[in-house]
């Protein structure tokens, strides 16, 4: 790709790319690459400061874990890192000195984090951070791919601030979709008229947010009384509307006469939204980056107050429901500015295929487990259906009942195996004859092989000498190293970090409905896969090893 003027600067360029896509791919998944930054972190610490002083100590502790790597790193770029370094310093010296008899933190001991001084270093580092941390990244990754010096000299450098950036961007607000497009649109190959720096830097360009109202199909609801054409009620930042009010027939309106939209699409928006008895609209505004997310955040807030609306505006009997699939989106409300719809209606909590397969395996056996865990079943649907952080908390809460965190840690690390098939699974899609690129692998390998897991495996790890991807010898070594049943500890600390956030979200949505947008952002991009893969270890225990409860299967 970038090799063509001068084969170094292509070699580490090319590195770079394939890095960053392979981070994107999988952080959040591995200890090695937190989706958070050292600006997440201390967002986090001060907003537990600001909202939960009282009972702040657990959490602060948790996140300054994860920010304590990075002083040492940060503190020739940032002058204030080096105030910072001796207060958590002593946080964690008395940390270790405030144990009771029975080996457990006595958190209300700790005073460091309660002091005016730490938390007005803490404002001085966040500016800082705000000011120049994607700029240092993007300045420290340029300066490595430049030098002069062989990729082998730079590598770890690239691999820090590569993963740094990667996590930075992600928690801004882009998805991982829109990251994988950012080479297309953001950087070029270097050009004799000496255009790369320039192209490079456009990684640092500040990002620039949309903000647009977002339109929702309700089914199964009619409004209550009066004329329908008049027929508005807000709920919070939520506004309920019949499809023939005057704001949607403006939107209508200026959908007609778009010319960017076929005559098909058209009709077809016209049945879904503005056609029909038994339902209404509904609306958002939002300020956001990625269409993707920002939707997402759109059912959340939407399904959360549709509650309200069920109980004052509505004489429907059937069951209410979001339709998820379907929305429009306009930049105001009389200009319609596109859609998105799909030929399949998503059911209410509707059950994917994995499930139905489950409870069908399920019904055969009779143990006290079964009947548990299929009670508490729709908790996860529930939770998938409104992507609700704090619902898939309550399954969790649900099966384990007693050392949550813990518990989840434990299992989480013995399914680190599903990540590693994961990475495996990469990897052969990157060699595969099907993926136009496989020829540049520097390995030809066959379907037999490419198709069976554990001889593909072997075969990469035999032919290491013949691969031309510094990036791809980069993911065997982490498969190889972290995996390690040495490494158990790593992720077994990393697991319980992550618990732990959960348990702090929750809560503060619960007894605050005030949450910290980085620990949401995080948590709703990861938390749900790791729910799944618990989901199935639960699954594989009850029908393999017919464990007759629940603690049983914890063990």
């Amino acid at each position: 790709m970038y090799n063509e003027l001068n084969p170094n600067l292509g070699e580490k360029m090319n590195y770079f790319v394939e890095y960053f896509s392979f981070v994107n791919e999988i952080i959040g998944f591995l200890p090695i690459y937190p989706l958070d930054t050292p600006l997440s972190l201390v967002d986090k610490i001060l907003f537990q400061l600001k909202n939960n002083p009282k009972k702040c100590n657990q959490y602060i502790d948790n996140h300054l874990n994860q920010l304590r790597p990075f002083i040492e790193d940060l503190r020739e770029s940032f002058e204030t890192f080096n105030d910072l370094k001796p207060l958590v310093e002593r946080h964690f010296n008395e940390k270790s000195r405030s144990v009771n008899s029975n080996n457990s933190i006595v958190w209300q001991s700790l005073t460091v984090i309660k002091t005016y001084e730490f938390k007005n270093v803490l404002e001085l580092v966040k500016r800082d951070l705000l000011e120049n941390f994607r700029n240092i990244l993007v300045d420290g990754i340029y300066s490595f791919v430049i030098c002069k010096h062989k990729l082998r000299f730079h590598k770890k450098d690239i691999n820090r601030l590569t993963s740094l950036l990667v996590a930075d961007l992600r928690l801004d607000g882009y998805s991982k979709e829109s990251l994988k497009k950012i080479f297309q649109d953001k950087i070029i190959v270097e050009t004799e008229s000496g255009l790369f720096r320039d192209q490079f830097y456009k990684l640092k360009e500040v990002i620039r947010f949309k903000e647009q109202y977002f339109f929702f199909k309700i089914n199964n609801c009619f409004p209550v009384g009066g004329d329908e054409s008049d027929f508005c009620y807000k709920v919070n930042n939520v506004t309920f509307l019949s499809y023939k009010h005057k704001i949607c027939s403006s939107v209508k309106k200026s959908m007609l006469t778009k010319g960017f939209i076929n005559e098909f699409n058209k009709k077809k928006v016209k049945e879904i939204f503005f056609r029909g008895k038994k339902h209404i609209l509904c609306f958002i505004k939002l300020k956001y980056i990625d269409e993707k997310v920002a939707v997402s955040k759109a059912i959340e807030i939407i399904n959360k107050e549709l509650l309200e609306f069920k109980l004052k505006c509505t004489n429907s009997n059937e069951h209410i429901y979001l339709e998820k699939s379907n929305y429009l989106y306009c930049e105001t409300l009389k200009e319609f500015s596109g859609f998105s719809y799909s030929f399949l209606n998503i059911e209410y909590l509707s059950q994917d295929k994995y499930d139905v397969n489950m409870i069908s395996v399920l019904s055969e056996i009779s143990t006290e487990a079964k009947d548990e865990y299929l009670f508490h079943l729709p908790k996860l649907w529930e939770a998938q259906y409104n992507k609700s952080i704090t619902l898939y908390w309550i399954f969790l809460e649900a099966l384990i009942k007693s050392n949550i965190q813990s518990t989840f840690a434990k299992i989480q690390t013995k399914n680190r195996i599903a990540v590693r098939r994961y990475l495996k699974q990469m990897l052969s899609n990157i060699f595969h004859p099907f993926n136009v690129s496989s020829s540049k692998t520097g390995l030809d390998i066959s379907y037999d092989i490419i198709d069976n897991e554990n001889e593909f495996y072997k075969f990469l790890n035999k032919n290491k000498k013949s691969i031309k991807s510094p990036a791809v010898l980069e993911i065997i070594k982490v498969i190889d190293n972290l995996f390690s049943k040495k490494n158990e500890s790593i992720w077994n600390e990393y697991y319980f970090s992550i618990a732990k956030e959960t348990y702090e979200y929750r809560n503060a949505k619960l007894h605050k409905n005030n949450v910290n947008e980085y620990s949401e952002i995080k948590l709703s991009q990861i938390l749900p896969e790791m729910v799944k893969y618990f989901n199935w270890f639960i699954y594989s225990k009850i029908k393999k090893d017919k464990v007759s409860t629940l603690e049983k299967a914890f063990d």
